[in-house]
Parts: structure tokens; C-alpha cells; sequence
């Protein structure tokens, strides 16, 4: 069996979708990932021509699966998790392209320290803890500047209670804290905003997690299903799909927007009425998308949001030499380490008087590995973020990978010869930077600009940022506002089949009165404030830090939260109430 990246929609699989000799469209759209295909998918219905520009090869974006040719099952070396339930847009989409759904448990893991797999009863302990430092979260939380990091507000928390952990205790508290924060975010510790960090979570982040045994490419293949139920294709991207194409600048001339760039050696110019721009931050961060003229105040926004960095590979074996029921195998490194192979060195500075510094390296120090959703796949996916990820990224793909075998050879104390491997260095999250503004930023980020004639779309501008459920309703977003700007009439948010399971309908028909009945008045940010998440927590508690507690087992020895068991029925009834008055309405 041959490990493959899926590649059923990087080419032209219909000429038409081909065209390269139409210089002048009403709107062009930059980047086809999860927000430009979504974008593109609501002016489908419009009578706009539009253009979609790719400077991969590829549809989607970030989202990046792999396959074997005999398999069904997909190995995502990008988002492979889709969040908070029936609530999550993603959820529509997955269940209209009939993809497969597999729940998630985050207890399913094994943690590794020294070689060790570490007992089950310390992990389940160490969730308990993460719990108990919710309880006075808030307390510390409001007690520090509103520029605090979620290090410093973590780390006064185990001083005033006096943790001093095991090196093993450690390990599984860094694991759960690298799998629940860290690892949303691409960010360490000391960048994120310990102010905005819980504005995120307890409202995006309600209901069970799950996976897709056909991995995230099924999500967005059904992105470019139509109403009929067939491949779009031609039908939904007209007139042209241009892939290959990277756009270098995207200029004001007149009435006119003009994106200028290069394919194949040579230059080419687009004209339109209207660019929407849904290419990574870090695109234009980096100045690798010019906007010209660029004003202040948005370029002053894209710096007060964070962004990460992130590493993932993924390792093909003989066989699968890992527990098959078990889902992660977290290696936390607690002592300070070098490999000549990659030239490598992390520190750590572990002290019995600084009981809490093991804190500071969470990023640095841990690796993630996630087994497929079948056991006949022989292939683990490795994930470093934030400072390990940079370190990383300064080697070579095989060096990576070298890296990578010597941590499990140690894990799993084998010697072990991969088959292939698949190294992606894509960008790191978008994430509340200490010094931002939160969603403040987010929306100020994406503010149309150039008099409506430039909009944005993307994971960075969303109200659920760093997340393609984000990314994809940023495109309807930017759908909705082009559309009224050249006369096409809004989208009907309300009746959005997306849209609908994430608000309270009667609190949004109230905003819609306000607006005099005009959809074109009406955005997602109106509707973001009659969000029904909070009420449609199927897992019960979803919380700041942890993400569901369907990780404790009901009526186990030593469950540190066995009083939390009588709450998910109140969850349950608050669940069922609002269900019930959301369908009278």
C-alpha cells in the first residue's frame, strides 16, 4: 500500500473549471480553503461571475488528508476534529456529504514519561486537578492586568495551592494541558491571553467532539455538493477555477480592484468589482499578499492577534505496533534533551523549590501522536506546537521524522523502521494574544474595506477563531455582505441550515425586526449575540479548560468529579427546555 496525499480535486477535473483567459469578473476570491470555497458556495445563487484563486494545487486549504489506495480511512494532517457537537456547521456538512462520524473521548490516551506508559488512575487525577483550578480560575484571572498570560494566572494558582507534583504527575498534567489549550491554540503558554482565553471556550465550546473515518477532505467535498446532490463542479464554480495561481498583490485602481500575480512564469492580472481575500494571516502578515494601500488601522489589527506555529507528520509502519483501542500517546520530555540526529536541543529548568516551572515548556516539551479511526491503517500523525514547532521547522522533512521515531523508539522501547512519512508545515492558529482585544481584534481584522469594495474572510476573523467552523462561516459571511453590496439581496441567515443550530431563533427574528426586516442589515456578528451553544451542551459541561466531560466514567473508583454526575441531568433538562421552546417559535 502506497501513503498518498488525496488529490480528487487538485486538477482541473473539468476543463471548465480551467478557463484562464477571463481578465475582468465581478468578484474574485483569493485562497480556496474552508472560507473561499465557502464564500464562492454562496454566490453560487447569485448572478455574479466569479473567480477562485489557488496557489496550491489543491482545494481546501489547511485541511489536508491523506489516504491509502485501498483504504477508506483518512489520515488528517490538518484540523481533524470537529467541535461542540450538532451545533458545529461542520456537523451539516458532514452528515450532507455522508461522511462518517466517529465520537471522540479525550480520556482515550496514553501519556509517556522516561519510556513509561503512566498509570491510568494519574491521568484520571490529573483531569480532576485541571478541574479544581477552574473552580478559582476567575478569581485569579481578575486579580492580574488585563495583559496577563494563562502561564502567570496557572502559575499563581499552584503556588496559592501549594501543587507540588511527581516528574510523573507532571507529565500527565502537561499532557492534558498541551491537548486541551496549547494544542488549540499552536501557542505556548506565555502568549495567550488569560482574560480572553475563557471568553473563547465557554461559548464556542459546548457538545462531544468527533472525527471523520473518511477524514476532513469529506467536509470539503461536500462544500462543493449542490442541491441536487452531485459534484458542483462547473455548475457551482463559475467561471473559472484558477489553481497554481499565486497572487502577489491586490490593488485599487479606480472603481476596479486588480490582483496581480504569477503562474507557470508568467504574469497575469484579474480585474473585478470586488476581491474578497480569504488567504492565512500569516500570508499577509508577512507581506507575502500585498494589499495596497493598506490602511493603518487594519494592519494595526492582523499584529494584535496572536499566531502559532505548528508542526505534523504523519509515519506509515509495517503494522500498527501501538494499543489499537487507544486513541493518543502523549510524550512529555521533563528532563533536558538533545538528539545529534536533528542537532535538537530543548531545556528545561526543573527545580524542587520552582515546583511550577515545568509550566513554562508545555509547548516545548510535548508531543502529540493520534492513531487512525481503523487499526488495519499502520500510521501514527505527530503534532508539535508552538516553540518545539519553530524549533522544528528549521530541519529538514527527514530530520523531522528522525526526530519523531527516536521519541516513540523511546515510548515504546522498539527499534523501529518506518515505510513512508508526510511532513506539513502549515501556519500555526490564530489565537487571543495577550495584548489583544479578543473578539474586538477578530471583528476589526475582518471590517470590509476600500468603501466595500475589499472584505475578508478566514479563521482569524471569525467569532470562533483558529477554527475552520470559523474559517467557514467567515465565507458566509463575506458571501452575504458581497452579495447586498452589488444588489444581490442577502442570504437568509436565519433559515441558514448551518446557521440555524447555533441561535436562538426568537432572540434572532428580534434582531431582524430591529433592522427593519432587511437581511442586508443583518450580519453573523448580530446573530453571534442570540447563540444557543451554551444551551445545546450535549456532553454536559464542556468547560474552560476541558473540553467535555465525557472523560469521566460513570460510577468509576476514583472519579475526582463524582458529584459533577447530578449536573448533566440539569444540563440535560435545560438542553430539552430550550430545544422545546426554540420549536414552538
Amino acid at each position: 500500500m502506497d501513503f498518498i496525499l488525496l488529490t480528487w480535486i487538485t486538477s482541473c477535473f473539468n476543463l471548465a473549471l480551467c478557463v484562464t483567459d477571463v481578465a475582468t469578473v465581478d468578484v474574485v476570491v483569493l485562497g480556496a480553503g474552508p472560507s473561499g470555497l465557502a464564500t464562492v458556495q454562496h454566490l453560487q445563487s447569485s448572478n455574479l461571475s466569479v473567480a477562485l484563486l489557488e496557489k496550491a494545487n489543491r482545494l481546501g486549504g489547511r485541511i489536508m488528508t491523506l489516504r491509502y489506495r485501498d483504504a477508506k480511512v483518512g489520515v488528517d494532517l490538518g484540523p481533524a476534529w470537529i467541535h461542540y457537537g450538532t451545533a458545529n456547521p461542520l456537523t451539516y456538512l458532514a452528515k450532507q456529504g455522508n461522511c462518517s462520524l466517529v465520537r471522540t473521548q479525550n480520556l482515550n490516551m496514553d501519556v509517556y514519561h522516561r519510556g513509561k506508559a503512566l498509570p491510568r488512575s494519574v491521568i484520571l487525577d490529573m483531569f480532576g486537578l485541571l478541574d479544581k483550578i477552574e473552580r478559582d480560575y476567575e478569581q485569579f484571572k481578575d486579580a492580574n492586568a488585563a495583559n496577563a498570560s494563562l502561564l502567570l494566572v496557572l502559575q499563581q494558582l499552584f503556588r496559592h495551592e501549594k501543587f507540588n507534583l511527581t516528574p510523573e504527575q507532571q507529565a500527565a498534567f502537561a499532557a492534558i494541558l498541551f491537548g486541551e489549550v496549547v494544542e488549540d491554540w499552536t501557542a505556548p503558554l506565555h502568549e495567550l491571553s488569560a482574560a480572553k482565553h475563557c471568553e473563547y471556550d465557554n461559548v464556542d465550546g459546548v457538545g462531544s467532539d468527533w472525527r471523520i473515518l473518511e477524514g476532513m477532505e469529506c467536509v470539503v467535498k461536500s462544500m462543493l455538493w449542490n442541491s441536487s446532490n452531485k459534484l458542483a463542479g462547473p455548475q457551482m464554480l463559475q467561471p473559472q477555477l484558477r489553481l497554481s495561481h499565486t497572487a502577489s498583490s491586490v490593488k485599487l485602481d479606480g472603481t476596479r480592484v486588480l490582483v496581480e500575480g504569477m503562474q507557470g512564469g508568467e504574469q497575469w492580472t484579474l480585474s473585478a468589482k470586488i476581491a474578497v481575500v480569504a488567504v492565512p494571516l500569516g500570508e499577509l502578515r508577512e507581506g507575502r499578499l500585498k494589499i495596497e494601500p493598506l490602511p493603518r488601522w487594519k494592519e494595526k489589527a492582523w499584529q494584535e492577534l496572536g499566531l502559532g506555529h505548528a508542526i505534523r507528520a504523519a509515519i506509515e509502519f509495517e503494522t500498527p505496533f501501538w494499543p489499537s483501542e487507544v486513541e493518543f500517546f502523549m510524550d512529555f520530555i521533563a528532563d533536558s534533551w538533545h538528539t545529534e540526529e536533528s542537532k535538537l536541543p530543548v531545556e528545561s529548568n526543573f527545580t524542587s523549590d520552582d515546583p511550577d516551572s515545568f509550566l513554562k515548556n508545555i509547548d516545548l516539551c510535548s508531543i502529540e501522536f493520534t492513531s487512525p479511526l481503523s487499526a488495519s491503517v499502520p500510521v501514527l500523525v505527530a503534532e508539535a506546537d508552538g516553540r518545539l514547532a519553530m524549533k522544528l521547522a528549521k530541519l529538514s522533512d527527514q530530520q523531522i521524522i528522525d526526530f519523531l521515531i527516536s521519541r516513540l523508539e523511546k515510548m515504546f522501547a522498539l527499534q523501529l523502521s518506518p515505510r513512508k512519512s508526510f511532513v506539513s508545515r502549515p501556519w500555526g492558529l490564530p489565537f487571543w494574544h495577550r495584548f489583544s482585544q479578543g473578539r474586538a481584534s477578530a471583528r476589526l481584522a475582518g471590517k470590509a474595506a476600500w468603501e466595500q469594495r475589499l472584505f475578508f474572510a478566514g479563521d482569524y476573523v471569525s467569532h470562533h477563531v483558529g477554527t475552520v467552523a470559523g474559517a467557514y462561516l467567515s465565507g458566509i459571511a463575506a458571501a452575504h455582505a458581497v452579495r447586498c453590496q452589488l444588489g444581490q439581496g442577502g442570504l437568509d441567515l436565519l433559515a441558514h441550515p448551518a446557521v440555524l443550530p447555533m441561535i436562538r431563533s426568537r432572540c434572532a427574528k428580534k434582531e431582524l425586526d430591529r433592522k427593519a426586516g432587511d437581511l442586508c442589515k443583518l450580519s453573523l456578528w448580530d446573530l453571534y449575540k442570540c447563540s444557543a451553544l451554551p444551551e445545546l451542551d450535549d456532553e454536559s459541561g464542556r468547560t474552560c479548560f476541558v473540553q467535555g466531560h465525557d472523560k469521566w466514567t460513570s460510577g468509576s473508583a476514583g472519579d475526582p468529579r463524582a458529584w459533577w454526575m447530578p449536573l448533566k441531568w440539569w444540563h440535560w433538562l435545560q438542553s430539552f427546555l430550550g430545544k422545546a421552546a426554540r420549536e414552538e417559535i
